[in-house]
């Protein structure tokens, strides 16, 4: 708690409500959580859910007391991401083959981009989703894609899906305009 606190100080401009995680979809690569809040306390689709690490997902499905959260390591999902040393952007999507261990991959950076293990992403803010700046993860592994020849990055989450108990919801921010 210490630390959600830590983040509602750091992020005046959110409104906050914790949940906690009540169930994990079954299945190897399944990253779907259930929480115990839902519509009668002011939850709707598509809210931004976070720990102090960083992001864990979105809001997909809302009963009155319970909502799924799709974590970002999902397929279906996307994230506008942006290494912060270098301020290059790209998204953030996850695929079926890296979502068990965690990662997800940043794709659409510029050719000319110079990414290091270790840069760490975050979210850009376009897309109205996610704020800008919350903590994605950091970068994992940096090659070229054989046949686009562009960055082929991959991205370790900062938060650990199988370790979550208690989560924040964002209910209200701020929409980054450049």
């Amino acid at each position: 708690m210490r630390n959600f606190l830590e983040m509602k100080t750091q992020h005046t401009d959110f409104k906050m409500l914790s949940a906690s995680v009540t169930g994990r979809e079954s299945g190897n690569y399944s990253k779907v959580l259930t929480i115990d809040v839902g519509t009668g306390a002011g939850v709707s689709l598509n809210m931004p859910v976070v720990t102090s690490e960083g992001i864990v997902g979105r809001i997909t499905e809302l009963g009155y007391n319970w909502a799924k959260v799709t974590t970002i390591v999902e397929p279906q999902s996307s994230v506008g991401a942006y290494i912060e040393r270098t301020e290059d952007a790209g998204i953030c999507e996850g695929t079926f083959d890296l979502s068990a261990d965690g990662l997800c991959r940043l794709s659409y950076l510029p050719a000319e981009a110079e990414t290091e293990v270790g840069d760490r992403v975050l979210s850009t803010g376009f897309g109205s989703v996610y704020p800008r700046g919350l903590v994605i993860g950091y970068v994992e592994t940096v090659g070229i894609n054989e046949y686009t020849r562009s960055p082929d990055v991959t991205v370790k989450c900062a938060v650990d899906f199988s370790e979550l108990t208690q989560v924040m919801i964002i209910t209200d921010f701020e929409v980054y305009v450049e």
